[in-house]
């Protein structure tokens, strides 16, 4: 597995560390948007403190995400090239003094996108490689993977509704300002396969969420560690791993009294038996972006994030999102 190592990020990452916080704020949202994973059922990391009893939490996120990787080996090959957009409406609702419910419904398209041409303007302006956009048509959209009596092509431009996703969350613990709950739930498959907006099958997941707020180090936490049984996909069975873990990381700093700085890493195990990073690497993703504070129930985020394990997630993805936070 490759790990980029790019200053920039982690001079970000560093000064992100040495802000003040007294303020607990949410991590980021975060997902895969690799073709492939992106189909299945990894949850985002939540806070470990469910939401108290009646309160809600409507929220809606939106990524793009730029692929451009190939890759050979004596047996296999692939090619993702192509342009990946996700918009998420989630409803969270806290049930009693310990539980919480997360409704989460997704719509995503698939095209050959627009951005092939900024990016490259981005990486010539820094004298950053290119890589194989080089080499690939503009704004094209083919995902292709082929091995020994198997081949798959995806190349047409489409959208629809993604796989609806249903969590519960419990208390454990809360006490010292460290939060401790179990997370499960179920990802219905009412996306399609076809269109690679879902795997057409039903994924499972169980998992533990902490977070902790720390006056001292001036520093919030979260963290999450989980398993996922994926439901099986038609187009890739052959080579699919179904038993997968998931896990994730994240800071959130108080910069101002209405910004948050946030910092995460979130990784998942590798989807599919293969020698190609693009399918068979664990997924590792470095996430860097800020809450901005819009009165006292509004919330915009911006992030982005890349793939410091090369290739296992899209070199390029922006997110923006708005929370909202009714009064009671």
């Amino acid at each position: 597995m490759k790990i980029k190592t790019r200053t920039g990020l982690f001079r970000s990452l560093c000064l992100l560390l040495c802000m003040p916080s007294t303020a607990v704020s949410d991590p980021l949202y975060v997902k895969n948007l690799s073709p492939y994973a992106a189909t299945l059922g990894f949850p985002n990391l939540q806070s470990g403190q469910p939401l108290g009893k009646d309160q809600t939490k409507l929220s809606l996120h939106g990524q793009v995400a730029n692929t451009s990787t190939d890759d050979t080996t004596t047996t296999e090959s692939v090619l993702l090239d192509g342009e990946t957009h996700r918009v998420a409406a989630r409803y969270q609702r806290g049930i009693g003094k310990e539980w919480q419910v997360t409704l989460e419904v997704p719509w995503v398209r698939h095209s050959g996108g627009f951005l092939d041409k900024p990016i490259e303007q981005w990486h010539d302006f820094w004298g950053l490689p290119n890589g194989n956009r080089d080499e690939l048509p503009r704004n094209q959209l083919l995902y292709a993977y082929d091995s020994p009596g198997f081949d798959y092509r995806y190349q047409d431009s489409q959208s629809g509704l993604g796989d609806t996703q249903i969590s519960v969350q419990r208390s454990l613990y809360s006490k010292n300002r460290i939060f401790l709950s179990l997370h499960a739930g179920v990802e219905l498959p009412t996306g399609n396969e076809d269109k690679l907006s879902g795997n057409g099958k039903a994924d499972y997941f169980f998992g533990l969420n902490a977070s902790g707020l720390h006056d001292e180090a001036k520093l919030n936490w979260h963290t999450q560690l989980g398993y996922l049984r994926a439901g099986e996909l038609d187009s890739l069975a052959p080579i699919q791993k179904r038993d997968l873990w998931y896990a994730s990381a994240g800071l959130v700093c108080k910069a101002w009294p209405s910004v948050h700085l946030k910092a995460q890493l979130d990784s998942h195990a590798a989807p599919f038996d293969s020698q190609l990073p693009q399918l068979g690497d664990h997924a590792v993703l470095l996430s860097l972006g800020a809450g901005f504070q819009i009165g006292e129930q509004l919330q915009l985020e911006v992030s982005f994030y890349e793939d410091i394990a090369v290739d296992t997630a899209p070199d390029f993805t922006v997110q923006a999102g708005l929370r909202y936070r009714p009064r009671l």
